[in-house]
């Protein structure tokens, strides 16, 4: 049995790690620092909270009828061991987190210091959405090319298509490039009446996903078995954890005139409204959102301009206050209800690579 010690000092490493990128936004030293111990943390991790379920799927799949199958037995052919395989899979995932950050971010560090705060443990412990949340990513950065519009929605759709397959949540995704030709007026008129449709059918939304993904179990898992821990007050609750992330956005953006790209970041935040029914049954929905939530990090940091010791109000402010909201975030996700010692301690206690040492 481990000592809680060395635990901890992983715990502590973390810390120091995930503050260096808000002292240091743009070092690039402290970004490789960075990227170096999130690929470890990621790759070499063993037996966490959902390991056992996600290995033995692995173990199971003999067939390539879909892109996770595919990638499963390829993997089987080489004899390689579940470790291996979520090994080169969560780093693959990881490579394009830091590509898209790289690639958008002024303050790359910072980023990736929110990053660590939320939603680093769930993204470790969850495997198959990570995998497909990579692929996500890259997906909706080829919409902010409006020069190449219908090339890349035909993409977009093709690379959620691919995610799918990894991951079944991701079809959600196939609906954004058509909330997306809509002018902003419609976005939020669209979002609304969603909203309020899917809670008027809400008994009628487990049949219209099984008949999208065609798996009874998945399907009762998320509506039957997770949803008999929901209540009205928990459904509230997550209606507004959504609903904060677009208000935050809205409040920076109206301090200047927007880009492309800033333009459809928030149109992101307006669709990701239309999860807000499937909270009724249980946060687990909100994994869709979570490629949207590295985009709200970036343009948020964005905003956070230094000149010496001075930094500029907005910057300043919309940093604070999305920390804040990602700190309560992850006492939610992962710290309330005792489920630290299921969510948070086997990433640190549970990684090979750092077990050598």
């Amino acid at each position: 049995m481990m000592d809680n010690s060395v635990i901890y000092v992983r715990i502590a490493i973390t810390i120091a790690i995930l503050l260096m990128g808000f002292v240091f936004p743009k070092n690039k030293l402290v970004f490789i620092v960075q990227a170096t111990w999130l690929i470890v943390l990621s790759s070499f991790n063993t037996m966490s909270g959902d390991w056992s379920g996600n290995e033995s799927l692995y173990n199971i799949t003999t067939s390539a009828k879909n892109v996770y199958g595919f990638l499963a037995v390829f993997f089987h052919n080489q004899n390689a061991s579940f470790v291996v395989f979520n090994g080169v899979l969560s780093g693959l995932a990881t490579l394009l987190i830091l590509y898209i950050i790289l690639k958008y971010a002024s303050n790359p560090n910072m980023v990736l210091s929110l990053w660590y705060i939320f939603p680093l443990i769930d993204n470790i412990v969850q495997k198959r959405a990570y995998y497909a949340l990579g692929i996500q990513l890259i997906a909706i950065a080829l919409l902010f090319d409006k020069k190449h519009k219908i090339r890349n929605t035909i993409l977009f759709e093709v690379l959620t298509l691919v995610a799918y397959q990894i991951h079944s949540m991701s079809i959600y995704y196939v609906t954004l490039p058509f909330f997306l030709m809509l002018d902003k007026k419609w976005q939020k008129r669209c979002a609304m009446v969603i909203v309020i449709v899917g809670f008027a059918l809400r008994g009628e939304l487990q049949v219209l996903v099984n008949s999208i993904i065609n798996n009874d179990a998945k399907t009762d898992l998320y509506f039957n078995t997770l949803a008999q821990t929901s209540s009205f007050t928990h459904t509230i609750f997550w209606a507004g954890w959504q609903i904060v992330q677009l208000l935050m956005i809205i409040y920076m953006n109206k301090q200047k005139e927007l880009n492309g790209k800033q333009s459809i970041i928030e149109s992101l935040n307006w669709w990701g409204l239309t999860l807000i029914p499937f909270y009724s049954f249980n946060p687990v929905f909100t994994r869709v959102f979570r490629a949207v939530m590295l985009y709200n990090y970036i343009e948020i940091t964005n905003k956070y301009k230094r000149e010496g010791f001075l930094v500029n109000k907005l910057g300043a402010t919309v940093v604070f206050l999305q920390i804040i909201f990602l700190l309560i975030s992850f006492y939610i996700f992962d710290i309330s209800n005792s489920t630290a010692d299921m969510m948070v301690y086997p990433v640190f206690r549970n990684n090979w690579i750092l077990g050598l040492f």
